[in-house]
């Protein structure tokens, strides 16, 4: 540590849970502790193993790595494997969880925040790494409903009080890591190589893993962290020279250029921004102005050019602002832990958007004050400002903000004003990932409700590209009735299976959905469609009867039993 003692006491537990009883093993966490454990132990910390342990292992592990933190300068946890998220708490899940239902979390996992004070008594630094967002199958089997929250994908983000402390997590709030097409997952290979390089500050490290890991994941994997660190930490070996890190900021200077020519109407003032910005946040809203401009002057509908996000990360130490007192969401992953939220109706627009306005100001390439901006600007009805910071907000990483485009723009249809945002459809359709599924297909209906068919019938290929079962649905109540083109039977029955296999819940007991019909109702759908159900449910293994278009009690069992099969 800088300014103190260079002799450092530094002690590291570091634990891997492959091996689960209930559900399928994970092939990389013993390969990731080893690769960690030989960067720790050269850079002189006392490392304790864990392997696949039970719930008691893990609990015993922790207290006995307690006692070695009291003696320490530097406390370090590290964990690979699954970890699930419920009302807001993270939890490590040990190997001999079975977690039939929500409610066994605290009796069968590790809450995370006994992790954390197992570090309270580090003398000066205390770090605690996650790399347990993997997709989670317990979450498949889980019966949800028997507490106030349900478990969701990822972890959910924590800010401690804690000084000194820092959080770091594999992928952004609320996502999922992947496990590696290798031997050890992405984020474990990025922290063995820059961790504890010599003289490289800690959190000057955990930007470079971040780094590596966004672009070996090809931008699917944002790494984050939270916390504050006060001193100048480094975890290499004692005695090294700090190493100053030669990196120019292109995007430190968009912010400010953005915010002096936004509210004009000079062409070359946003190209000027383009050549010096290409790459930053502030880009994607320069080229729909660039479109805007061109429809204006009568150059007909813009084509625009969808840059990449940036990858320079949000600024994970940002403290509580008056913009998340007054607009911050309840759901959204990204707001400070200890708020509650706010309800979109019940922000205070003059006041939210005066403070969050202040707040993107001051910390430019914070995710979350940017939606909350966004969200305060909706509230407020300047739709033209919200969808920027929506964009903003969405090219940093937040899902919560695409959610909130999605639903301005659904507004946006049913008001019949969508021509005016076309350059914002087209963004928004292009960034849709699997979070904001479900609100691309609420978008789709306000746009059949409209009789927009083409713009309903591309959204909900949009969300069909990640299973989405409604939005597959639909495709096949289109494909059937040749709404778009020529009828397509056999297509419908193709989408119609993969809508079953994917959790369809209107087939048969809910009410007409978007004026589609049942599929139980034998005359809303052709013949041809029928016969290929048939056929496609007999290629399935679950139907055994006769091929003949009709939707009888034995094609009612099939369709339930393959939506039971998977």
């Amino acid at each position: 540590m800088a300014g103190t003692a260079t002799a450092q006491t530094k002690v590291a537990l570091l634990i891997a849970n492959a091996n689960y009883t209930a559900v399928t093993a994970l092939k990389n966490p013993p390969n990731d502790i080893a690769i960690l454990r030989g960067t720790l132990e050269a850079a002189g910390f006392d490392v304790s193993l864990l392997e696949n342990a039970t719930r008691a292992e893990m609990s015993a592990a922790l207290g006995a790595f307690e006692e070695k933190v009291e003696n320490a300068d530097i406390g370090m946890v590290y964990y690979s494997g699954h970890g699930i998220e419920v009302n807001g708490e993270n939890f490590l899940i040990p190997v001999d969880a079975a977690l039939r239902s929500d409610r066994d979390i605290k009796y069968e996992a590790i809450v995370l925040s006994d992790v954390i004070a197992t570090l309270s008594k580090a003398r000066a630094f205390k770090l605690v790494l996650l790399d347990a967002c993997r997709d989670n199958p317990f979450l498949r089997t889980m019966k949800h409903g028997l507490t106030k929250g349900v478990p969701t994908r990822g972890l959910a983000r924590v800010d401690s009080s804690e000084s000194n402390l820092l959080i770091g997590y594999a992928t952004a709030p609320g996502d999922v890591a992947t496990d590696g097409d290798g031997a050890t997952s992405p984020y474990a290979q990025a922290l063995a190589r820059h961790i504890a390089t010599p003289g490289l500050e800690i959190e000057a490290a955990l930007r470079a893993v971040a780094k590596e890991v966004f672009e070996a994941t090809g931008g699917k994997q944002r790494p984050f962290k939270t916390g504050s660190l006060f001193d100048t930490v480094m975890l290499g070996p004692d005695g090294t020279a700090p190493v100053v890190l030669q990196t120019e900021d292109a995007c430190r200077d968009a912010a400010t250029h953005w915010a002096g020519i936004s509210a004009t109407t000079d062409r070359a003032l946003f190209e000027e921004h383009l050549r010096n910005f290409p790459n930053c946040a502030f880009a994607s809203l320069a080229r729909m102005r660039l479109a805007s401009l061109s429809v204006d002057q009568g150059a007909g509908q813009a084509t625009i050019a969808i840059p990449a996000a940036p990858v320079h990360e949000s600024e994970d130490n940002v403290p509580q602002t008056e913009c998340d007192l007054l607009a911050s969401a309840p759901d959204d992953k990204m707001k400070i832990a200890a708020l509650a939220g706010v309800a979109f109706t019940a922000i205070p627009t003059d006041r939210a958007v005066e403070a969050c306005r202040v707040a993107v100001d001051q910390y430019p390439r914070t995710a979350r004050l940017w939606y909350q901006l966004g969200r305060s600007l909706h509230k407020a009805g300047d739709y033209a400002k919200a969808s920027e910071a929506y964009i903003v907000a969405g090219n940093y990483g937040s899902a919560a903000a695409m959610n909130g485009l999605g639903r301005l723009l659904s507004l946006l249809a049913r008001e019949g004003r969508t021509d005016e945002f076309a350059p914002v459809l087209a963004w928004y359709q292009d960034h849709v990932a699997k979070d904001q599924a479900a609100t691309a297909v609420e978008l789709a209906g306000a746009f059949e409700e409209k009789a927009q068919l083409r713009r309903a019938f591309d959204m909900y290929t949009v969300a069909a590209r990640f299973d989405e079962p409604n939005a597959l649905y639909k495709l096949s109540w289109l494909a059937d009735r040749g709404a778009l083109g020529p009828r397509d039977p056999t297509l419908a029955a193709t989408y119609m299976v993969r809508a079953l296999k994917s959790g369809l819940l209107t087939s048969f007991q809910s009410d007409v959905w978007y004026g589609s019909p049942r599929i139980a109702e034998e005359s809303a759908w052709s013949y041809e469609f029928r016969v290929a159900l048939q056929k496609e449910m007999t290629s399935a293994g679950v139907y055994s009867g006769k091929i003949d278009g009709r939707l009888g009690p034995s094609t009612v069992k099939a369709v339930e039993r393959l939506r039971k099969k998977l």
